[in-house]
């Protein structure tokens, strides 16, 4: 039960920081990339990250609700392989928001 409530605290988190793109008035960024980026519509682009966490936070609760109901290693062991299979499906989702909205100058190049 310890576990399932710390597990609902973390997918809270990631609402709370959905919350906050919703509105941030600078385009957020995702993780914990230092960098700013210039995009051509701050509002949709936030928009888009917001969503992105409201389902990676929904997802979470579901599989949180598995690891509940199901009290194996094997259940433990299968969620762990899940939630690592969605942060890299989240991570591509979200490079290709970033290139939709993106707006690229020689400042900001990262291969300078």
């Amino acid at each position: 039960m310890v576990v399932f409530v710390i597990w609902i605290l973390l997918s809270l988190i990631y609402l709370s920081s959905s919350a906050s793109a919703l509105h941030s008035e600078e385009p957020v960024r995702f993780w914990n990339i230092p960098d700013q980026i210039k995009v051509s519509n701050i509002k949709r682009y936030n928009q888009t990250v917001a969503w992105l966490w409201i389902v990676y936070a929904v997802v979470l609760d579901l599989i949180g609700v598995l690891v509940a109901w199901g009290k194996g290693t094997l259940t433990i062991l299968i969620s762990i392989f899940i939630i690592t299979k969605i942060n890299i499906a989240c991570m591509y989702i979200y490079e290709k928001i970033e290139a939709k909205y993106r707006v690229f100058d020689r400042k900001q190049s990262w291969w300078r």
